[in-house]
């Protein structure tokens, strides 16, 4: 196991308490298998993400996609309809699964599609114009000018 210092990163930064909360978040998730169903993270611009989901097997009634607190939960339903048939081969898995993702501060899903049993979450960071960057101009102060130095 990795140790982890962020002694250098709270001496630097204001703002970060979450982190704290999302490590700890984060190894008690580890006990989960974190393998299924297969996934990928893109990246298709700076603000924009998806979480793709290869979910062969499942229907939109299957699934259910959850946000709440900066987190985003992806698990299946109840799937006990293939119970009563007789495999010779099972090569699909629809077992039940639960999948969490820590999401940053202004992240927004914007849709969840299933298409050709791949579940797509279209994700968008949408930074308020208040926390935007802003330029502050710098004045003169005119009470300097008439002082001795």
């Amino acid at each position: 196991m990795q140790n982890l210092n962020l002694n250098t990163l709270f001496r630097t930064s204001v703002g970060f308490d979450r982190i704290n909360s999302i490590v700890e978040n984060d190894s008690v998730h580890k006990k989960i298998t974190l393998s299924y169903p297969p996934h990928n993270i893109i990246k298709d611009t700076e603000n924009d993400y998806r979480i793709v989901f290869a979910v062969a097997g499942f229907t939109n009634d299957d699934l259910e996609v959850i946000v709440e607190n900066n987190t985003i939960t992806i698990k299946s339903l109840n799937l006990n309809k293939n119970d009563n048939e007789k495999f010779i081969y099972r090569g699909i898995s629809s077992r039940n699964f639960e999948r969490r993702f820590e999401l940053s501060d202004f992240m927004e899903v914007t849709s969840a599609d299933m298409e050709n049993g791949l579940l797509t979450i279209t994700l968008k960071r949408k930074i308020p114009k208040e926390f935007q960057p802003k330029s502050i101009k710098i004045s003169l102060n005119n009470n300097l000018k008439d002082k001795a130095a």
